[in-house]
């Protein structure tokens, strides 16, 4: 498990987060943000325990705004071309996969772990990934419900 792909991991996550928000506002769609957020700051955890420096050099001594470093890893997104074009079941339709195919490369990480104190962390992530992915299928089930009420 190496420092880079923790980092690159977490840049995705955010990145899948930040796309997420991006849709309209429900509690599904919330809570999916939220745990791709999740997922990215257990990785933070893991970076951490792996005796990394932390981007927060303010930690225990911010007093005002502007000692409130900003988050660290983020994703500077790009949407899919056609992204405004589509519709909001493919939109989370695409956000599934790319949840899926991140997940995957989680996995890889914790096949390489062999039970260190950074694998729990990234176990964490892979839950809150997990959750994600399955708060975007509890919208696309609430899009149906409500097709079917109309």
């Amino acid at each position: 498990m190496e420092v880079y792909q923790i980092k690159a991991l977490r840049k995705q996550f955010d990145a899948i987060g930040q796309a997420i928000e991006t849709l309209p506002k429900t509690k599904q769609t919330l809570e999916a943000a939220d745990s791709s957020f999740f997922a990215k700051a257990w990785l933070g955890k893991a970076l951490g325990v792996m005796d990394t420096e932390s981007p927060y050099k303010n930690d225990g001594k911010r007093e005002k705004v502007e000692d409130i470093e900003p988050t660290s890893d983020q994703a500077n997104i790009e949407m899919h071309k056609d992204w405004e074009d589509y519709t909001e079941i493919k939109k989370i339709d695409w956000l599934r996969e790319k949840t899926k195919e991140t997940i995957k490369r989680l996995d890889f990480l914790l096949t390489e772990d062999k039970g260190t104190k950074a694998g729990v962390f990234v176990r964490w992530s892979y839950k809150s990934a997990c959750e994600s992915r399955f708060w975007l299928g509890f919208r696309l089930e609430s899009i149906r419900e409500d097709e079917k009420k109309a």
